[in-house]
C-alpha cells in the first residue's frame, strides 16, 4: 500500500551524543516510525506546529527504564521536517546563537532528559573606560 505525501521537506544533519540517539531510535520503534520521522515530529511540536506531525501522536517524557537500547558509535540523523518547520528551526537556532544541527541536538537530548531547553545567553563585551 502506497503512503501519503509527506510534502516539501528539508533536512538537517545532525550529530547526538551516542547515549541521546540510542534513546531516541529506541522510542522511534517503540512508536513503529523511522528515528528521522521520530525526530522530525518532535521538532515540529517543539517549534509550535503540531498540525505539521505526520505520524507521532503523543511526544511524551520518555521512560528509559522500559526501552532497550544499543548504544553503537553512530551518532548521525538527518530527519526531514515540513519547511515551515526547518525555517522555525532556523529562526529557533539563530537566535540562541548555534547552528541548526545544534539545536536539534539539544531538543533531542532535552526530550530523552525529560528537560526543557537550556537558556542560550551570547556573550557581550563589556565596554569600559581607560
Amino acid at each position: 500500500m502506497s503512503q501519503r505525501h509527506k510534502g516539501p521537506r528539508k533536512q538537517i544533519a545532525s550529530l547526538l551524543d551516542p547515549w541521546v540517539r540510542a534513546v531516541m531510535v529506541a522510542l522511534a520503534e517503540r512508536h513503529t516510525l523511522s528515528v528521522s520521522q521520530y525526530i522530525a515530529d518532535l521538532l515540529a511540536t517543539h517549534v509550535g506546529r503540531p498540525d505539521l506531525v505526520r505520524d507521532l501522536q503523543q511526544p511524551t517524557i520518555p521512560y528509559i527504564d522500559e526501552l532497550r537500547v544499543n548504544v553503537h558509535k553512530d551518532r548521525n540523523v538527518g530527519p526531514r521536517v515540513p519547511i515551515p518547520v526547518y525555517e522555525l528551526v532556523a529562526a529557533a537556532a539563530a537566535s540562541r546563537a548555534i547552528s541548526m544541527s545544534q539545536y536539534v541536538a539539544e531538543v533531542c537530548a532535552a526530550h530523552v532528559d525529560g528537560r526543557e531547553l537550556p537558556i542560550h545567553q551570547q556573550e557581550v563585551p563589556l565596554l569600559t573606560t581607560a
